[in-house]
């Protein structure tokens, strides 16, 4: 059995709980597998599993442009000129900022084009290509006219997510990218599980496409919009892996 929780508002609620880590330790020491699915790059969300002491057997950074056990399984891989697009389309809207990433770690805010060359010198960074981006102060209006102006500013091979958890920002994945992908790719193609081996838990949008996808479930405070396709709410992540384990 495998359960890919989101981080940010579904594991992490005020903190992880004691009870939080107990039962994932349990979930583990039973021969199951427990994964994190976040949209934190990877050292981001790092700083915070080894706040509260987290284990995990799988990460999944970034909405899905980076997958990560011991090493590096899948980074995806936004071109410069697309970015340099979107911080061009970003420039009428003063208050926004861009902050792109290599998957790994963010640059600090892209206030001005300019600031875009000077972020290609993030530790890491290839000179080449970004992993996934995010747009902070942004607002509904803002993600309705980048979808609207995917084709005509040549944005086809990027994705928006509105992520409504800490509201105001968008977050910027290569096309296709997704927590779902990710999912699908490492334990279905990869580790060649079945899918209904495969329960996931969110509390966003950009957890949507993951739960309904998989055998998908929610946290009581969740995003209104997936009440649709979670089968079950629960108050916590520690509470799931209890529903889970009853199952065996």
């Amino acid at each position: 059995m495998i359960l890919v929780s989101d981080f940010d508002g579904t594991l992490k609620r005020q903190d992880v709980t004691k009870k939080d880590l107990q039962a994932i330790e349990e979930f583990r020491r039973q021969g199951h597998i427990f994964a994190i699915a976040t949209g934190r790059p990877f050292h981001f969300l790092q700083q915070g599993l080894s706040r509260y002491h987290v284990p995990s057997d799988f990460i999944i950074a970034t909405n899905g442009g980076l997958i990560k056990n011991k090493e590096v399984i899948f980074l995806s891989k936004i071109s410069y000129d697309t970015m340099m697009n979107l911080a061009m389309f970003l420039a009428q809207y003063e208050d926004s900022e861009l902050i792109v990433s290599n998957g790994l770690d963010y640059s600090h805010p892209i206030q001005q084009i300019s600031d875009l060359e000077q972020a290609r010198g993030i530790p890491g960074l290839q000179e080449t290509f970004f992993n996934e981006a995010s747009i902070i102060h942004a607002t509904v209006d803002m993600y309705s006219s980048l979808i609207d102006e995917q084709s005509s500013r040549e944005f086809q091979d990027i994705d928006f997510l509105y992520n409504t958890y800490g509201a105001g920002v968008i977050d910027v994945v290569q096309k296709g990218v997704s927590k779902s992908a990710a999912i699908s790719k490492v334990f279905i193609e990869e580790l060649n599980y079945q899918k209904s081996d495969i329960y996931v838990i969110g509390n966003s949008l950009n957890d949507l496409d993951m739960i309904r996808d998989f055998k998908g479930f929610a946290v009581s405070d969740c995003d209104e919009k997936l009440l649709e396709y979670t089968s079950a709410i629960f108050p916590d992540v520690s509470t799931c892996i209890e529903y889970l384990l009853s199952l065996n």
